[in-house]
């Protein structure tokens, strides 16, 4: 809604394919190549997606990657602003890291990123493939905060329910692709976008709950980290397996970090069911 103009859109098949067409959008603007990335990010499993993702484990089969890549520590200022100069593209960024263990991104960092972008000529692209579209009580994290614009954003994942569909907006100052530069073959369906435009109003109309019972969550789970419905917290990964065996269903994220991510219709009731099986298996509650 802060974007002068319509944004441009480009629909595609998941995540991964959303930050290729971001990636594409990025070098038609600017001659530039540079491109700056957080350690722990994750953005996908496509190559220039991948070139973009700082785990070892992700990288090291495909290496060499494509791209001029550097990667940063998460929310240390004076390493994003080392980083920072006038070759710079692009900063990449997911403003709750997902994959990475549930880190979230402080305001003051990424107002330092969107300072140094405008500063330098560069575009901030925030991936809201998994923190996004209501995820973290809002409709995307970067709006947990004020006066907070990126020049591309990327989402996927709930976008269709289910159905594949993954999107990519671009501001209007950055709407440099023409005719036939980017396409998918199954992007922008006519099922998966009708289901959209629903999945989108259903998502507004939850956002309300989604803060209330995420906050309620958290309350739960000493040590957690993160926004709404997106918990992470270190502790033992084999608390994952025995927790599934008891029909609970988490995973593990950055070896060590415990990642729940309810759906949204989730109540206050289903969080005391959840956590009196994750206390049965060891895990932190309260």
């Amino acid at each position: 809604a802060e974007w002068s103009g319509l944004p441009q859109v480009f629909l595609s098949n998941s995540g991964s394919e959303a930050m290729e067409a971001a990636l594409k959008i990025a070098r038609a603007y600017s001659p530039k190549r540079k491109l700056i990335a957080l350690e722990r990010g994750f953005h996908g499993r496509t190559l220039g997606a991948l070139s973009l993702t700082a785990s070892v484990k992700y990288r090291q089969p495909f290496a060499p990657l494509p791209g001029d890549v550097t990667f940063v520590p998460a929310n240390d200022v004076p390493a994003l602003r080392t980083a920072f100069d006038d070759a710079t593209l692009a900063v990449v960024l997911e403003p709750v890291q997902g994959e990475g263990g549930i880190h979230v991104l402080e305001e003051s960092y990424l107002r330092e990123v969107q300072q140094l972008c405008r500063y330098h000529n560069a575009l901030w692209i925030a991936d809201e493939t998994q923190c996004g579209l209501g995820r973290t009580g809002t409709r995307f994290a970067f709006q947990r905060f004020a006066n907070l614009q990126p020049d591309i954003v990327t989402t996927a994942k709930p976008l269709a329910a289910g159905l594949p569909l993954g999107a990519t907006m671009a501001a209007e100052r950055v709407n440099v692709l023409t005719a036939g530069q980017h396409g998918s073959t199954f992007g922008g369906g006519p099922l998966a976008c009708r289901v959209a435009l629903q999945v989108l109003e259903l998502i507004d109309e939850r956002l309300p709950e989604i803060r209330r019972v995420g906050e309620y969550f958290h309350g739960r789970v000493p040590g957690s980290r993160g926004a709404g419905l997106m918990l992470g917290v270190d502790a033992d990964p084999e608390i994952t397996e025995a927790a599934l065996h008891r029909g609970l269903l988490i995973n593990t994220a950055h070896e060590t970090v415990l990642r729940m991510l309810p759906p949204y219709i989730v109540e206050t009731g289903h969080v005391d069911e959840a956590m009196e099986i994750l206390r049965e298996c060891g895990g932190p509650v309260n």
